[in-house]
């Protein structure tokens, strides 16, 4: 098997199991609905995840141009809605649901759904790839890859924006979930960013879906090690550290997972 051919094979290798990882969080996530609110945001963003980490695979396992290319493209039906999968997952996690009516997911849809359609008819306009499309990647393209680019990055700085602060307005566990998830969102981002900007170490390798992994790995920690899911994040410095009631939050296995100042008189009875 020659090089090239090799790498080819250890990178699809490498996504299909970060497809997989995504896939395992998305199948935990959704078991966990009746649970949290957040499930729902966390299983569609783990699904755009597993199609962009699956598809892009599948066009490292391809050797023909064609298939090559057909595959690239569609790793744009994950990753031109990963973003907004991950906005809708901040907005519940940090409680903010509220914004989350039909009208408004309606508007959030558009430009996913404009940026499938116009990579699809960029024959008839090039307003998508704008010239540049080819088997590697696409760093540049046309003015509505652009303007879905800024509109993705506009997306990740508020939901990141949510995280930080709900990590920041939190303890105890609920900072430490706010803490993983924040942390596990950046890492794919980071990859991207390198990609653009021409910092990559692999010039045409897209590094985001590589790193799937690394974050489907800290997800799967904030599950099944603190809880995520288990327990709603609550905006504790309003619902919790101010009350001057005692409030004791458990999770499903009646582990104590935060406690307010009110109520912390009150452990010694218990125990």
């Amino acid at each position: 098997m020659a090089y090239n051919e090799l790498m080819n094979l250890n990178y699809a290798i490498a996504l299909l199991i970060s497809a997989a990882i995504s896939l395992m969080i998305a199948i935990t996530a959704w078991k966990r609905r009746s649970a949290s609110q957040a499930a729902t945001g966390l299983v569609i963003a783990m699904l755009a995840q597993t199609v962009w980490a699956a598809t892009y695979g599948a066009r490292w396992m391809a050797s023909e141009p064609f298939a090559q290319h057909s595959w690239l493209d569609a790793t744009y039906i994950g990753a031109a809605f990963e973003t907004t999968f991950f906005l809708i997952f901040a907005l519940q996690f940090t409680g903010h649901s509220r914004f989350l009516i039909r009208r408004n997911l309606a508007l959030l849809a558009i430009v996913p759904i404009l940026t499938l359609l116009l990579l699809y008819t960029d024959d008839w306009h090039g307003l998508f790839f704008g010239g540049l499309h080819n088997t590697n990647l696409i760093f540049d393209g046309g003015p509505w890859f652009r303007f879905f680019m800024f509109y993705s990055y506009m997306q990740v700085i508020i939901f990141i924006g949510l995280l930080f602060q709900a990590y920041l307005r939190t303890s105890g566990v609920f900072r430490w979930q706010a803490g993983s998830v924040l942390f596990a969102a950046f890492l794919p981002i980071a990859g991207n960013v390198l990609g653009l900007i021409g910092f990559s170490p692999f010039p045409n390798l897209d590094l985001t879906p590589f790193l799937f992994t690394a974050s489907g790995l800290i997800y799967a920690y904030a599950l099944f090690g603190l809880g995520l899911l288990d327990v709603a994040p609550v905006a504790r410095d309003l619902l919790v550290e101010k009350m001057a009631d005692g409030v004791i939050v458990s999770d499903s296995k009646n582990r104590i997972m935060d406690i307010n100042p009110a109520a912390q008189p009150a452990i010694p009875v218990m125990i």
